[in-house]
């Protein structure tokens, strides 16, 4: 009898640093499991990421480092275009992208078996069901986000948002009993510096939102004890935090970053009592004001 063919993932993030990192670290807990992985990033991300030189075309570029399988394919954007523009971004990816994916997945020739993407690149899990693979979404942040986001339908129907997503209602919103209550100044697409970059990332929300029901599973980087509530209340989602593997204790190992560790702070750091510090990540496009 032929043995099973081993499972083999491709992986689809959004472009950005807060996504790539939490499915890099998922895939490193997949090959625990003995499960191959193809790793797709744009040209621009790879580039940046491995330091090499952009071919600038729709070809694919096969670079594979601890089995993982890097794979580039183009944004859309030219190399000098703003990737912090995403507005520009997202409706870049959502033009050029489908195609150049679907091509991908067809040249492998049945090489994958399953399909893991974003969330915020769940219109892609219609192309790889379509296609044959098994199909998982993937939320990189806490499971209150992505129920705020799944709950437009519903800020739409209680006047807190109208049917475009701008603000009506300044106010603290319970969309869970049980679960932390939300500014509805800080949904998540009116963090943005203007209202047609707002408009375009909610409307893809409300895509994005519609095309999960082609995933099997949706998989959330959240702890089923700090979110119950959500996790209760959203079905078909799986709580898979802390997503830690060994590779993350080698030092030499670059899980996808776009910049340089900067080890300066550690002499500082080590000065510190133990427990009193308090670390706060802001995402790699947070622009502060005075």
């Amino acid at each position: 009898m032929s043995s099973a063919p081993t499972p083999h993932a491709l992986i689809l993030p959004y472009p950005a640093q807060g996504h790539i990192l939490p499915l890099m670290k998922l895939s490193y807990c997949l090959i625990e499991r003995g499960v191959r992985i193809t790793f797709i990033n744009t040209h621009f991300n790879h580039n940046r990421i491995f330091a090499t030189k952009a071919s600038g075309q729709a070809t694919f570029i096969g670079e594979e480092i601890d089995g993982i399988n890097f794979v580039a394919i183009p944004d859309g954007l030219e190399p000098e275009d703003d990737r912090h523009d995403f507005g520009g971004l997202t409706q870049s990816l959502m033009k050029v992208m489908p195609s150049l994916l679907e091509e991908l997945i067809r040249d492998n020739g049945g090489e994958f078996t399953c399909f893991v993407a974003d969330i915020n690149m769940a219109w892609a899990l219609k192309i790889g069901k379509n296609l044959g693979l098994r199909t998982a979404a993937f939320w990189p942040a806490a499971a209150g986000l992505l129920d705020a986001i799944f709950s437009i339908p519903e800020l739409i129907q209680k006047g807190v948002i109208d049917e475009h997503g701008a603000l009506i209602k300044k106010e603290v919103i319970q969309l869970n009993p049980g679960a932390t209550p939300l500014d509805s100044t800080n949904l998540p697409w009116l963090c943005f510096n203007d209202a047609y970059t707002e408009k375009i990332i909610f409307n893809y929300f409300i895509t994005n939102n519609q095309a999960t029901s082609n995933a099997e599973m949706m998989i959330c980087n959240s702890y089923e004890e700090v979110e119950k509530p959500i996790f209760s209340k959203i079905s078909r989602i799986l709580p898979v935090a802390p997503l830690h593997s060994k590779w993350e204790s080698r030092d030499d190992l670059n899980l996808c970053q776009f910049w340089p560790e900067d080890k300066q702070c550690i002499a500082w750091l080590d000065k510190q009592t133990t427990n009193s510090v308090i670390y706060a990540s802001f995402g790699s496009v947070t622009i502060f004001r005075a």
